[in-house]
């Protein structure tokens, strides 16, 4: 999912029965989050990925004790933000964001979680123009994935940085400095969605 891989993501959520996960909360959270989040990356059925999203609001996380209901605040953000509804996809980040720079990472899979919930935090702010708010976010997801020896999602941080500079302050140093590494953690990470992603924004905006 991180590398935008999404038939194959796909392939492999589709072979999962999620009764089979029921004795085991943990996983079957993990299963609503990457379904809820594939739906709305991958223009899927976003009632679907509300669906799933509730599933771990309202009946496995109640007490919000865990990082997937934050990770369903994000994504039920996003699905608000797909459909054009400001106020409310504001309320999910805004829940997020008052608590994200204080959640606490006690092992490797959370901070792959807890990057995720950073980044699309990121991307949100960003397309509302928020860039302080963005970029705040984005150069602190780089700090986290510094830390913690983790390279997947730096080139998607890296890439949007990029962006966002270029937005405020045109073609510069810094803009083609977060682009070379975007485009060398891309291929080192073998993300070529990404690689192309990067390179159709540099073309059309005669980088």
């Amino acid at each position: 999912m991180i590398i935008q891989e999404y038939d194959d993501a796909w392939a492999i959520i589709n072979k999962i029965d999620p009764d089979i996960l029921n004795n085991d909360k943990n996983l079957l959270m993990q299963y609503y989050y990457l379904r809820g989040y594939l739906n709305v990356l991958d223009d899927g059925d976003l009632f679907d990925a509300v669906f799933d999203f509730n599933r771990i609001l309202s009946e496995l996380d109640t007490r919000g004790e865990t990082i997937f209901t934050f990770l369903s605040f994000v994504g039920m953000g996003m699905v608000y933000a797909k459909q054009g509804d400001d106020s409310k996809s504001e309320y999910y980040f805004s829940k997020v964001f008052n608590n994200i720079y204080t959640m606490s990472i006690d092992d490797v899979s959370k901070i792959w979680r807890y990057i995720n919930i950073i980044f699309y935090s990121a991307i949100y702010y960003s397309e509302k123009q928020d860039l302080e708010t963005a970029n705040a976010l984005l150069n602190y997801g780089v700090k986290v994935c510094a830390e913690n020896h983790v390279t997947y999602y730096i080139a998607r941080i890296y890439a949007q940085l990029a962006m966002n500079e270029n937005r405020v302050n045109g073609n510069n140093g810094k803009v083609q400095d977060y682009i070379d590494k975007a485009l060398v953690f891309s291929e080192f990470n073998g993300n070529k969605k990404e690689i192309e992603v990067i390179k159709r924004w540099v073309k059309a905006n005669n980088l």
